[in-house]
């Protein structure tokens, strides 16, 4: 039991006994004639129980303050000791005016015996009383009573003094007004009403009559009140005659202590709580009916805040505990139960309350605990709990000190039920991990897995890098919709293939990447054949069927890189590498693409600022009539020296440059020097008839192209024919609708278009005849067989015959020898380029060579 229970356990008992002697006196009082006698015993019982009060207070200094009458502590010498906060309101002043006063300056005239003591240590004097004329401190006299019991402590005289209020003395006749022996009742801030058996009112004070609204009515009668429904208890359910606290106390013949009822008061719009104690008193009174007596107090204010409170809590979902450490004991409200059905009873042990919650997070809160003991500010810490019906909630739990005087007594803290809050945030969290059009995992979560598993030192991982293969023609074709429809059905086939052993995320457009761990790292060549098996079926576009393969590229971490950024690269460059290699099929990172892939790196890091800093040129190669030996044109070659790489040949940089996209920028400051460079030659007299550019398909792409080449050809004043644009084999098989209109565009203003290294590739001859083209190039490494090499000789026999049949223009490349030329110009080949002729040269070498063979012509 908690130190200061029994000291309240003994204030209560002395309370209600000092109640019922006021109620003895009032019943006394209400009497058809008043008796002094028994008045005369029933204040000889309260001076009694103030006495037990006044020694319960003796042995019990600290506890003055909760004493609510006014109390003094004297010295021997009647010096005033202590005075609790009752004391300084009745006497209207201040504690440090009144310690160490005598009483006898605040007392007139003070009682003979005060504070004279005939008591021992071991027993207190008799409780004695007296009357007198106080003096208070804004200089008003009150006349008082005084009741004191002088005792022994440690040797020194003592006494302990109550006052209050002298009420007026009993007149010595039987049948004296009863009016004035009630008087002391009608002064009470409490409700006193008096009743007989039967339920009628004898007495109601002046407080009571206002509280239930009884007006002046004479003999006053609860019977309206009733009758309207006027009482109800705190679940709002009407009260009759026989719910009253009286009547209850009458039929148990027993004490009914603190009952709360409300009086419905509809001009205030509300209710009047109230809390009644009644006491029955069964001895005779008069003709032999017993009387109850209750006392009334208004709690209305301390009832609405207890309301709104308890709505607030209700409202935000909060409950409140408190932890006292030293007694191993955690103090819970009702709301545990009401928000989280949480069986937590009003009082349990620490481990008990700590149950409670989720296995994992007790650590954690035994912590914040332990960490709030200690910290002058609160803190918030979330944690989950077990509900009854096996539901986990989530609450916000804040915590803080309680201290007195510096120390942490104990531990106050709420807990806010924030379940929903929770959900939606796991909500939220998984919608931004998903991605919305296939189910996969989102870019970002795809992304986090990978550091999350490279994070563990001893993981061994696999990334497949996949992209599928001709996935721009179904947008083309069927149009986005369908795209996306076709996109999510690819989703739902990795996802098949694989199940739940990988983690699949989408990482832009048509590119996806698996994240295989440990056991399925080791297998992941087999699992990216399986996957490109899986795509071996054709999906379905309504009644039609459509094939799409997919390129995997796969890396391993830490076998192939040295940390998350390398590896997602090589696994990307491994799948380019796989998609330039036929397609439909997977490429793991090994030593060579290794170095193949760091080159690309380093290639394309120095390449991205060649343009700026000068390191590219253009060179020039004659382009001459074998019959005449005449320079007829040239073509533009661009090549590049890096002070830190070299003289990089074109077949190295200028894939990366396509990969990468800087082609694009690159090739317009091609066209922009070569149209520069043509005017030039034409103002110094150099008249050639074309000069060709090459045109990537990166560039072809971009629909801006055209306007590119006829902006730089006006602001050179350059008529189309003078250009011609070669382009790769690479469009007859793929990008023909694409280049279309670019390539028409060209050709409208007078632009020709030559299809370079024929017969490299794979040309589909249908879509050559569906292109504006002039002219065929014959690839240097057909030329370099004739007309040695019979199968050298017969390529370049079809393609001089398929050019002559689409009456198409015929250049060869890579003349190197007489031979050579004289196989060319036997075959009808009007027009060849090659070492035989001229290495390509600069810009003013050129022009000198141009002299020359014109001067030797």
């Amino acid at each position: 039991m908690h130190p200061g229970d029994p000291v309240r356990a003994e204030l209560r008992r002395l309370r209600e006994a000092h109640a019922d002697a006021l109620a003895d006196m009032a019943r006394a009082a209400a009497g058809a004639a008043a008796d002094p006698e028994r008045l005369r015993s029933a204040r000889s019982e309260a001076d009694r129980l103030a006495g037990e009060l006044i020694a319960l207070a003796s042995r019990h200094q600290r506890r003055m303050e909760a004493v609510p009458e006014p109390v003094l502590v004297l010295d021997g010498d009647g010096r005033i000791l202590e005075a609790n906060p009752a004391a300084c309101e009745f006497l209207r002043q201040p504690p440090e005016e009144l310690l160490a006063t005598p009483i006898s300056r605040l007392l007139r005239p003070c009682p003979p015996g005060l504070p004279a003591s005939e008591a021992t240590e071991r027993d207190a004097a008799p409780p004695r009383r007296a009357r007198a004329v106080l003096r208070r401190g804004d200089g008003s006299d009150l006349a008082a009573e005084l009741c004191w019991r002088s005792f022994a402590e440690s040797g020194e005289r003592r006494a302990i003094v109550v006052l209050r209020e002298a009420s007026p003395a009993p007149e010595p006749a039987a049948n004296a007004d009863r009016s004035r022996e009630l008087a002391l009742l009608d002064g009470l801030p409490l409700g006193v009403l008096v009743e007989d058996a039967l339920g009628r009112v004898l007495h109601a004070n002046a407080s009571a009559r206002e509280l239930l609204g009884l007006g002046e009515q004479d003999p006053p009668s609860l019977d309206a009140l009733l009758a309207r429904g006027g009482l109800v208890d705190v679940e709002g359910r009407r009260l009759g005659r026989e719910d009253l606290p009286s009547r209850i106390a009458l039929a148990r013949r027993a004490p009914v202590r603190g009952a709360l009822l409300a009086v419905l008061d509809p001009d205030r719009g509300g209710r009047r709580w109230l809390q009644v104690s009644a006491s029955p008193r069964l001895e005779d009174q008069g003709a032999g009916s017993p009387l109850v007596v209750s006392v009334i107090e208004d709690v209305t204010p301390l009832q609405r805040d207890r309301e709104l409170f308890a709505r607030a809590q209700r409202l935000a979902r909060i409950a409140g505990f408190e932890w006292w450490p030293a007694a191993d004991r955690v103090l819970c409200t009702p709301q545990w139960n009401e928000i989280f059905g949480i069986d937590l009873p009003a009082e349990l042990r620490l481990e008990a309350f700590l149950a409670r919650f989720a296995a994992d997070d007790r650590p954690r809160l035994v912590e914040a605990l332990a960490e709030a003991l200690r910290r002058p500010s609160e803190i918030a810490i979330e944690c989950r709990v077990s509900a009854r019906d096996g539901r986990r909630c989530w609450v916000r739990l804040l915590l803080q000190a309680i201290r007195l005087g510096g120390e942490a007594a104990h531990l106050a803290g709420t807990a806010q039920d924030i379940t929903e809050e929770k959900l939606r945030e796991e909500d939220l969290r998984i919608r931004s991990d998903t991605d919305l059009l296939t189910g996969l995992l989102s870019r970002e979560a795809i992304l986090r897995a990978v550091h999350e598993q490279a994070a563990n030192p001893l993981a061994r991982i696999a990334v497949l890098h996949l992209d599928v293969d001709r996935f721009k023609l179904v947008n083309e074709v069927f149009g986005h919709e369908a795209g996306d429809r076709m996109l999510a059905a690819v989703g739902a086939r990795l996802r098949a293939a694989l199940g739940a052993r990988a983690q699949i995320g989408r990482l832009t457009g048509d590119e996806f990447l698996i994240v295989l761990g440990d056991e399925l790292a080791r297998r992941a060549e087999s699992i990216a054949e399986l996957l490109v098996r899986a795509f071996d079926r054709p999906f379905r576009h309504g009644e039609q069927e459509i094939p799409l393969g997919v390129s995997i590229g796969l890396a391993r971490y830490p076998d192939d890189a040295s940390d998350v950024r390398e590896l997602l690269t090589r696994a990307d460059g491994a799948m380019h590498q796989a998609k330039r290699r036929g397609r439909k099929g997977w490429l793991a990172v090994s030593a060579s693409l290794a170095r193949e892939l760091a080159e690309r790196v380093t290639i394309e890091s120095h390449l991205r600022r060649a343009l700026e800093l000068g390191e590219l040129r253009l060179l020039y190669q004659p382009k001459v009539d074998l019959r005449t030996g005449r320079v007829t044109g040239a073509e533009a070659l661009l090549r590049w020296h890096s002070p830190q790489l070299g003289t990089v040949a074109p077949d190295r940089f200028v894939p990366h440059a396509e990969a990468s996209g800087e082609i694009v920028r690159i090739g317009r400051w091609v066209i922009d020097q070569a149209c520069a460079q043509l005017a030039a030659w034409r103002r110094a007299g150099i008249a050639l008839e074309q000069l060709a550019v090459n045109l990537s398909y990166r560039q072809l792409m971009d629909t801006r192209v055209a306007d590119e080449v006829l902006r730089a050809l006006f602001e050179q004043q350059l008529q189309g024919e003078l250009l011609e644009v070669e382009i790769t084999e690479r469009i007859l098989t793929e990008e023909v609708e694409d280049v279309r209109p670019v390539l028409q565009a060209l050709r409208a203003a007078g632009v020709s278009i030559a299809i370079d290294d024929f017969g490299e590739g794979y040309s589909a001859l249908d879509r050559l005849r569906r292109l504006p083209i002039q002219a065929l190039k014959i690839s240097h490494r057909f030329t370099a067989g004739v007309p040695h090499i019979a199968g050298d000789v017969a390529i370049c026999q079809a393609i001089i015959g398929v050019a002559r049949s689409l009456g198409l223009e015929v250049v060869a490349e890579g003349v190197e020898n007489e031979a050579q030329r004289g196989f060319m110009q036997r075959q009808g080949v009007r027009l060849a380029q090659g070492f035989l002729f001229a290495r390509p040269l600069a810009a003013e070498e050129f022009a000198q060579f141009y002299r020359e063979r014109r001067a030797g012509g």
